[in-house]
């Protein structure tokens, strides 16, 4: 008895791992698919990007194990390599009296014709991120110049006005991207900008249009509908796995400049107020909204959410999301946007979470989906150029 009781669990166990794997495997399959291409049917960025970008056609093949937005965006921050990256710190001051930290990672004998990539980091990121360092690493590889450009009081640098950013807030990439053109103007100028990077870049190309010295533009996991971003991340899990933790940063880079609000002339808020925040919209609505003057939340999370300034982009922009963002929810992506600018594509992969995109299977967890297709992009447009 006891014999034809063990082969039962030896049957049942053997048939739970089948059904286990049949499953696997098919979900398996479904995400090792290419990503889906949304453009203007005439467009010519399209066409040369089709022909030229095998990432684009490509099945794109997910961490076997990360098969869901939230693992891709949980495997990007803790188990993604934080590779060592050599910066030259820049301090420049802008014009309404504040500074930004710069920094730079150069190749020894570049010439002043080199490529150069100017890096736009998440919210409360910097520099020091592994997201940032692995796209500093793959302009390294292709022997390209890098720049990235922390926010104020971002990537351990110190802010020096209680002016903060925000994702309205275009004036300081505005200034950063003439004194970089300045310093380097025989150089082909791209920029990469990632989560928050992205919306602040694509407002930014949005208000320049052609006059901008970028040439092209890359925006990686944009949270495209603010308002439908806000209500996904505060749903579970997302409110804590992301939410609470992002605005405790942010309370944190208030308190670290606390004497420069408490010695300020505006009062737009105080430390007790900050300190009763608990996610993203609290801190917005306590801090965002009236430092820079907007009259409500939902006025701010309007003139912030990039789908309203997609439609004015003038220079080729590559978007790359994953569809289970759980930062960007795929309905509030504007797919009628990108089919009407003929400037504009989106690479949209079935998985790959918030920045995370891995298509590694053993560790070291080193670069991405991201990184590949910009490396590509920008040769391409480089390779378009000259040919024009």
């Amino acid at each position: 008895m006891s014999m034809l009781a063990d082969f039962g669990w030896v049957v049942l166990a053997s048939g739970t791992a089948i059904v286990a794997t049949a499953l696997l495997m098919a979900r398996i399959a479904t995400h090792r698919t290419p990503p889906t291409l949304h453009h203007h049917p005439e467009s010519r960025l399209a066409r040369t990007l089709r022909n030229n970008m095998k990432t684009l056609s490509r099945q794109f093949l997910p961490t076997w194990w990360a098969l869901n937005g939230h693992a891709q965006t949980v495997f990007g921050v803790i188990l993604r390599t934080n590779p060592d990256v050599a910066y030259e710190r820049e301090l420049v001051g802008m014009s309404d009296g504040g500074q930004v930290a710069l920094d730079w990672h150069d190749i020894p004998d570049m010439e002043e014709s080199t490529p150069l990539v100017v890096v736009l980091h998440g919210l409360t990121g910097g520099s020091n991120e592994n997201y940032v360092k692995h796209i500093v690493l793959e302009a390294e590889r292709n022997k390209w110049r890098t720049v990235v450009f922390n926010n104020r009081g971002c990537g351990n640098s110190v802010a020096i006005t209680p002016r903060g950013f925000s994702a309205t807030f275009t004036d300081d990439i505005a200034e950063v991207v003439q004194h970089v053109h300045a310093k380097h103007p025989k150089a082909p100028l791209f920029a990469v900008g990632v989560s928050l990077g992205s919306m602040i870049l694509i407002k930014y190309l949005a208000e320049r249009g052609t006059s901008t010295a970028l040439q092209a533009a890359v925006a990686v996991s944009n949270p495209w509908d603010i308002i439908g971003s806000t209500k996904s991340l505060e749903s579970f899990p997302s409110l804590y796995l992301y939410n609470q933790r992002l605005a405790k940063n942010l309370k944190n880079l208030i308190f670290r400049h606390r004497h420069l609000f408490d010695a300020a002339p505006e009062k737009w808020f105080t430390i007790e107020d900050v300190e009763k925040c608990r996610t993203i919209r609290d801190f917005d609505q306590t801090v965002v909204v009236p430092m820079f003057g907007f009259a409500s939340l939902q006025e701010y999370y309007s003139q912030a959410s990039s789908v309203n300034h997609l439609p004015k982009v003038q220079i080729p922009l590559l978007c790359i999301n994953a569809a289970d963002d759980p930062f960007s929810p795929v309905q509030g992506i504007p797919f009628a946007a990108f089919e009407a600018n003929p400037n504009a594509l989106l690479c949209l992969t079935p998985t790959g979470g918030h920045i995370g995109f891995s298509e590694s299977h053993l560790p070291p967890f080193g670069s991405s989906f991201v990184e590949s297709a910009l490396g590509e992009f920008l040769h391409c447009m480089l390779a378009h150029q000259k040919a024009a």
